[in-house]
Formats: structure tokens, sequence, C-alpha cells
């Protein structure tokens, strides 16, 4: 209890110091806290499920004889599975305990009392919350009955407010489906989102929902399934030049997965940016941590003599260092609700930030209890080996005076700047980084194009009556009348594929190989987006799905070594036969003419670099989203025309939109958010800083009023006082500066190794970054040692 209170006694005497400290401090770890939450909610995704880590999907992986994996890993079934190839005795009956039949759907029409609204369906078998806990707000939570319905609690408030939806009646797909309870959003992130839960069996099981379907696999766990996908003999020869493996991947895996199969049914993680902001916890810790024991050392000199005389009296060994880790733990405690205080202020901006709500759950709590219990013990380590093996009559003879003590605590200065720098530098490059990705040109037509859903209609599903195909189509060809006699709209086009990622593998009369992203595309599709024809022409009667005539874009015409049109032909691979919607049937393997060549374009995020395209030109059937070129100077009038276009032929309100400008630049939202996070914290860490070089100049240069004191009674002038308070700390800052140079560099380096396309480093962002610190250190120091230059000598005679 004396150690307490005389602990207490001397942070309450030493209140400047304390005060920098514990803000220092809390600053730091309110950044900290802040990431770590964020990090740990993407690393503990689909927690609600039961058994995470043994509940698989089953994808399918493509590799071409080069070795080459297709970005387009496949989600499949588990008979889809078997049917690939899959030998009897691979996988025993009681290896799978359970299986969950599910299918997603995105933006689909449901009707409650004549009013239209959109929603993210799940439609799964009785078995999905055998895998998945989810709370439930009212009601029950099955789907026993074909016609069972299940809300979320987000979803049930927009609609019908606080009212109970229980009993409510929706149709989707002209069927009709009840309210049987309403179910809230798990705590933890979950990797699918949907509004509304809906039974497989309202369209007589998942064959009748004329899409594919998918399952959950619940696995035993006596099933090995590394050696699983290690034993290459599981699966049979296939009969093309494709190697076709199967693997489970559990939702943990699924979530983190590079190359995201079925990308719109599942939420992925980016990896990459996880680690950066990992590392961005590390550096602010450390410059917390730096900064913390620095000041606390500081702390420590004006009372040297103090611990001298203790040592006399045998003060030492454990008494000694739970005193120095009680001063530590309050410091620590109040910085650490100093930091919660910050969090919960910043909580909608901090929100904005990630676009998503981090609420409180327990790891909060283990998070400061783990601060609470290491943070002391670290920041104890240094000042009691310091003090502990320190003779007493040292302690006693030098009160902070001691060169060895002022080179410490400058080495402690240079490791913090050395952190700051490399921060800031590495923000300053993300900036520049993200602004060259922003304006580099894709190589289309970005501007005035709007894309939206116009049809709006329920899937044309397998049970379709005749009555209700008329119906979709009349609306269809109402929809196509309205945009023609639109003013305002210059072009349009359905399912622009734009951004479409299937990659097949194409053939040359030199039995070249090369894998290309591959399009069926109307024939407008580059009037539209403004992409250059190089040679050849478009043609302009396309007259099926495939009419036997592709065209390249520059990089595949390179790829397969041509320069020119003249002769070539290309096949692809696969020997598959389709048909088109006149009854004309192609084989894919016979040989087709290329008739023109376009100009290359990003197809997706820019670092990805340019990638060769194949277009399969076609017939532009209404079908998905439309793209369209609105008339400069008339977006605001052709809104309102779609608007009320929406309104009269599906009679409902529920019309959105996105410009394709701002479609591009989501491809840039992780960029932008490292960016910002960076930015943000690299003026944290900045603050850190600049309150630990306040706090270590205070004590350093009221040590020195005697020495200026003198030196200003020999003549010395203010230029003079000015030059010998600045050295110090500027040779400190210039030589962190040249030691966090090449370490930036190298982080910078290996950030972007993979990228085909990436902003170049430069020299500005470092001195950028060099004069950004000196500013605010030299803004930080100014105060003081201007004071210290104008004191008086006489002044200060008397009072040393």
């Amino acid at each position: 209890m004396k150690t307490l209170i005389y602990a207490i006694r001397f942070l309450a005497r030493s209140k400047s110091y304390t005060l920098i400290n514990l803000l220092g401090l809390a600053f730091s770890l309110a950044c900290c806290i802040i990431l770590i939450r964020y990090i740990h909610r993407e690393l503990n995704v689909d927690t609600h499920c039961v058994d995470r880590d043994r509940t698989c999907l089953i994808v399918q992986e493509i590799t071409n004889e080069g070795g080459m994996l297709n970005n387009n890993n496949t989600l499949i079934s588990f008979e889809q599975m078997k049917y690939l190839h899959l030998t009897e005795n691979s996988i025993q009956p009681n290896d799978i305990i359970k299986q969950c039949t599910f299918i997603t759907r995105k933006n689909e029409k449901l009707k409650h009392n004549e009013q239209s609204y959109t929603a993210d369906v799940f439609i799964a078998d009785s078995t999905f919350f055998y895998f998945f806990d989810y709370p439930l707000v009212e009601g029950n939570a099955r789907l026993t009955a074909p016609d069972d319905a299940i809300l979320t609690r987000r979803f049930a408030r927009k609609i019908f407010g606080q009212r109970s939806p229980i009993g409510k009646v929706f149709v989707h797909n002209h069927k009709l489906v009840t309210v049987r309870g309403v179910i809230d959003e798990p705590t933890d992130k979950c990797s699918f989102e949907f509004d509304v839960l809906l039974s497989i069996h309202l369209n007589n099981g998942s064959m009748g929902w004329s899409c594919p379907f998918y399952e959950f696999v619940h696995l035993s766990p006596h099933f090995d399934m590394e050696a699983f996908h290690a034993d290459k003999s599981n699966f049979k020869q296939d009969a093309f030049e494709y190697e076709e493996n199967c693997k489970f991947l559990s939702l943990h895996d699924a979530y983190e997965q590079t190359n995201p199969f079925n990308a719109n049914l599942f939420l992925h993680t980016n990896m990459t940016y996880i680690y950066l902001l990992s590392g961005v916890v590390l550096l602010l810790l450390l410059v917390g941590i730096l900064n913390f024991v620095n000041i606390y050392m500081v702390l420590m000199m004006t009372r040297s003599k103090e611990y001298g005389i203790k040592k006399v009296f045998g003060l030492q060994g454990l008494p000694l260092f739970i005193q120095i880790w009680m001063e530590n733990l309050l410091l620590i405690i109040p910085a650490l609700l100093v930091a919660w205080l910050l969090i919960e202020i910043t909580q909608v901006p901090v929100n904005r930030l990630f676009q998503e709500s981090i609420g409180y759950t327990w790891f909060d709590l283990w998070l400061s209890l783990g601060f609470i219990t290491i943070m002391p013990l670290l920041t104890s380590i240094y000042p009691y080996i310091r003090y502990n093996y320190r003779t007493a009559i040292t302690s006693i003879r030098h009160i902070g005076t001691n060169r060895q003590s002022v080179h410490v605590r400058m080495i402690f200065l240079f490791v913090q700047y050395i952190l700051t720098l490399i921060i800031i530098i590495v923000s300053l490059y993300f900036g520049k980084h993200l602004h060259f990705l922003q304006t580099t040109p894709p190589g289309f037509r970005t501007e005035h194009i709007l894309v939206t859903d116009l049809l709006k209609e329920e899937r044309l599903i397998g049970n379709t009556t005749e009555e209700t195909f008329k119906e979709v189509l009349s609306r269809r060809t109402l929809v196509k009348q309205k945009l023609n006699e639109c003013p305002y709209i210059e072009s349009y086009i359905y399912a622009s594929k734009l951004f479409k990622k299937e990659q097949r593998t194409f053939i040359n009369d030199k039995n070249q190989k090369v894998k290309c992203l591959y399009m069926v595309v109307p024939s407008t599709f580059f009037d539209i987006y403004d992409i250059p024809v190089i040679e050849g022409q478009i043609p302009k009667d396309g007259k099926g799905v495939i009419d036997g005539r592709l065209i390249l874009n520059r990089a595949a015409m390179k790829a397969f070594g041509h320069t020119n049109l003249e002769g070539v032909f290309i096949h692809e691979e696969n020997s598959a036969v389709i048909g088109d919607p006149d009854g004309n049937i192609y084989r894919l393997s016979q040989k087709k003419p290329v008739v023109a060549v376009v100009e290359d374009f990003y197809n997706g995020h820019l670092t990805q670099g340019i990638k060769p395209m194949i277009f399969l030109p076609s017939k532009n059937p209404p079908s998905g989203e439309a793209s369209i070129r609105v008339r400069p100077g008339q977006e605001k009038a052709c809104i309102d025309y779609l608007r009320e276009m929406v309104r009269e032929i599906h009679q409902t309100d529920d019309f959105t939109y996105t410009w394709l400008k701002d479609i591009v630049l989501k491809f840039y939202e992780d960029d932008r958010q490292v960016t910002i996070i960076y930015s943000v914290f690299a003026l944290i860490a900045i603050a850190v800083s600049c309150l630990g070089l306040f706090g270590i100049s205070l004590f350093d240069i009221r040590q020195r009023y005697r020495e200026i004191a003198i030196r200003k009674a020999h003549g010395a002038g203010m230029k003079d006082l000015y030059q010998l308070l600045f050295k110090k700390y500027l040779t400190v800052l210039g030589v962190s500066f040249v030691v966090a140079v090449p370490l930036a560099y190298y982080l910078i380096y290996q950030y972007t190794a993979d990228f085909v396309v990436k902003a170049p480093i430069g020299t500005g962002i470092f001195v950028t970054a060099l004069l950004l610190v000196a500013f605010i250190s030299l803004g930080t120091l100014l105060w003081q040692v201007h004071k210290a230059a104008s004191i008086s000598p006489s002044e200060v005679m008397k009072r040393e």
C-alpha cells in the first residue's frame, strides 16, 4: 500500500511529464486498439458457424498443362464433385456428417401488398440452422415447410417498422411465402449476407431453381483433408488436356481466398491489406512504447539522487521493480481509459472508414486486460535494469547531467523518429499510388455511362408458366421501346460484361496456347465504351451467341505472335458443343477467323496489368443490367425519365443506378482505405513523437539553463544559442532519416513487387516526409528554445 501511495504522490508532483506521457500513450493505444479490433474481426469471420474449421465448401480448380491455375476457382456441389472424376473409395459415407444445399440470389424482387421490394435472398434446405447459429428475435427459425421464410431484423424493420412480420405473406417468383421468424445479424462478421432466407423446396428442390446450387459440407473429425488434397489418385484422369482438382475449403480459408470463387456469392478479405494494417499496429505500438519509456526515464532522472539514497538503505531487486512497475501501471491504466474514450468519440468516422460497424465484444475486455498485464512489464524492464545495476554514489552525484543518460534518451528518440518517418514515407507513397490508380485512364470511356437494372424481373425458373413468360417478355419489349424513345440517351447495351473474369485457353495455327479473358459482347460494345479499333472491322450482323468471328485485343495478338490479321485463325482448346438462340450448333474447337483487333484496356484493378482478351460478337438479348450512354448535360433528366419508366412498367419506386466511373473507382476501395488509415495514423505517430520530443526537450533544456546563462554572459548571441540548442535534435532527425529511407524503400518495394503497373517511388515522398517531420519537430522545440535563449543570466545565477 505504501508503494502505491508513494507512486501516486510522485506522479501527481510531476504532473507536466505525467500528462505528456499519458496523452502520448493514449493516442498510440487508441489507434492500435481500433486496428486490432478490425483485424480480429476479419480473422474471426463466421464464428457463428458451429464448426467453421470442418464446415467446408467444395471448389473445383482447373489447371492447364503449363501449370497455370485458372483465376476463377469454381464453387460446386458434392454431387458435381463426384461427377468430376472422384473415385469410389475417395470418401466414405461416414466422412460427411451433414450437408446443406444452398443458392444465393442478389437483388431479388419480392412483393408484399402489391408493393415491390429488392432483397438479397439466401435459399437453403432445413439443415441450414444445423450449420449456423443466428440469434432469434421472434417467431421460429426453421425451414421445414416449402413456403417458410425468415427475415433478418434489418430487413423486417425496413418494411414493417416496429410491427411484427410474423405471418405476413410475400410473393417470390409467383410463389407465396410466409414469414415464420426474424433473426438478428450475428455479432461476428459473416462471409455471406442476406435479407431473406427461403426454403429450397419452394421450387421443388435444388433443380427446380434452374441455376447452380452449392453445398456446405460438415466433415467428420477423422477425415484428413490435407491427405485427401495431396492424393492425386482420388480423381480420375481427365479426357481433355486440363487437370481438374477438387478440394474442401473451410469457411475460414474461403474468406481469405486470393482468387475468389464465384465472387458474387461470398465476401472476401484482402490479406495483404490485413498485413499492412498489422504493420501499422506494430509501428504505432513501438512508437508509443518508446515514447513512454523515454519520458518515464526523464521522470526517473529528476529523482536520481532520491533513488541513490534509497539504494544506500537497501532498495534494490524486487522492491525496486515493484515500485517502477506500480508507477508504470498507474500511468497505463488511465491512458487505456482515455484511449477507449477516444475510440468511443471517433466511432462514427472509424465505422465510415472501415465501411462497417464494429461493436463491443468480450474480445475488447481481453484486449484491455492484455495491455494492462503486458505493457507495465515491458515498460518497466529498461528503467529497472538502468537503476538496479547503477551504483548508489553514481545516482547521488548525477541528477540528469549524466552524458550517458542523455545519449540513451537520444537513442530512444532516434528509433522513434525512424519508425515515424517510415510510417509517413509509406503513407505518402500510398497516397501517390492511389492518385496514380485513379487518374490513369483505364482505356475505355467512363464518363456519362450509367449502369442500372431496368428489367427487374423474377428469374425465369424452370417451372415458369407460359402466361408469366409472356408477361415478362412484354415488359422487356416495353423497356426497349422506352429506351429507344428517350431523347437523353445516345446508346445502350445489356449485360456489358466489361469486367468479366472468365478465362479460357485458345490455340492458333502454330499450336501456341494462350489463356485469355473470354467475353461474349454485343457488336456495339466497343462503340459505347469508345474502345478504338486498331485493325479490321467490328461485325455488325452477329447472328447468335457465336457466329464464327472473333475480335482480339492488342495484348492477345502479341501473345499469339501475330503482327496483323492476315490469315489469323484461332480456336478454343475445349471441344464442347454449344447452341445459340437461333438453333445453330457450334463446336468450340472449330477454327474461327480473327476479324478485328481493338486497343488494350484494363479489365479491373490497374495493378493487374493488361490481359489478353478475346471477344465473341453476338446479339444483345435484353438481360442483366443495362449500360446507358447519357448525353452530356442531360444526366438528371435521364435519371428522372428512367425512374418514371420503372414506376410505370414495374409499379415500383425501387430504382437504383451507378455511374461507371464510380464502379471503376470502387476497384481501388482497399487502396483508398489503406491510404487514409496510414495517413491518419502517420499524423498520430507524429503527434506522439512530438509529445515525446516536448517532454525530453523540456527536461534537457532546463538542465542547460546555467550553461546558457554563462554563454550569454560571455557574449553569445541569440543565433549562437539557437544553433547550440537545435543542433542535437537536428542531428538525431538527420541520422534517423538516413536510416529510415532504405527501410521504407524496401517495404514499398516488397509491397509492390507483384504489381504489373504501379506508381514510381521517386524522391519526392522522402523529401516531403523529412520536411514535414522537421517542420513539426522544430515547431515543437521553438517555444522552449526561444524561452531558454531569452532568459536573463542574472536570474538564472540567482536560482542556480
